[in-house]
């Protein structure tokens, strides 16, 4: 239970900084939105909360992919390898 505290606080915390984000770039169409919805789909994941955790990393994917104009990336490659964890 201890533990899941600290996972309930650590989104809490990244539900704060996607927000902040969002507010000083004017769009979620930044990869630091990406990053930030990586990582809360970590916590989703390690929570068991699956459905969720995917549908962060899908719009983390998706951000990506816009941003760098191809899916042949690093940071897509990454983002594919956290999601197929997550099923």
């Amino acid at each position: 239970l201890e533990m899941q505290g600290e996972l309930d606080e650590a989104l809490s915390l990244l539900s704060e900084s996607l927000a902040f984000k969002e507010r000083v770039y004017g769009t979620r169409e930044q990869l630091g939105v990406a990053a930030t919805l990586g990582s809360m789909a970590g916590v989703l994941k390690a929570q068991g909360k699956l459905a969720e955790s995917l549908a962060r990393y899908r719009e983390s994917l998706a951000i990506t992919e816009r941003a760098h104009g191809t899916r042949i990336h690093r940071n897509v490659a990454r983002t594919l390898f956290q999601m197929a964890g997550a099923l």
